[in-house]
């Protein structure tokens, strides 16, 4: 009797905590600025967001598990639009994230929606 190996599946769950939460610092980050559009300066809880999806950003531009793959563009598309709504596409992040999903080649009918999606969002 083989011992199945369930490493897969704790990647998998791994990777739906990571891509949940960053979903849902972004929601929570679009909520807030939309309640707050009428002042002047972002809220803390926006800057608060921001500095958590600075400090989440994979060294290669892109957000999203390291480990599989298959979550970082959607995950990076979702930071990417969020930064165009608070209006931060001067930044660093912005410019590394834009440039990190250029680059990427199109393997799956997947990608190919997300960058189908992404493309009028660089507007540079």
């Amino acid at each position: 009797m083989m011992k199945r190996d369930h490493m897969p599946r704790l990647n998998i769950k791994r990777r739906d905590f990571y891509t949940r939460r960053i979903i849902g610092v972004i929601v929570l980050i679009m909520l807030q600025f939309v309640i707050s559009s009428f002042a002047s300066a972002q809220t803390p809880e926006i800057t608060n967001g921001l500095a958590y999806l600075t400090s989440t950003q994979n060294p290669d531009g892109s957000w999203g598990d390291e480990e599989t793959s298959t979550d970082i563009p959607p995950a990076t598309v979702s930071v990417i639009e969020t930064l165009q709504v608070l209006d931060e596409t001067g930044t660093i992040n912005y410019s590394n994230a834009t440039a990190w999903f250029q680059e990427q080649s199109i393997e799956t009918t997947e990608y190919l929606s997300e960058r189908i999606h992404a493309l009028p969002i660089f507007k540079e």
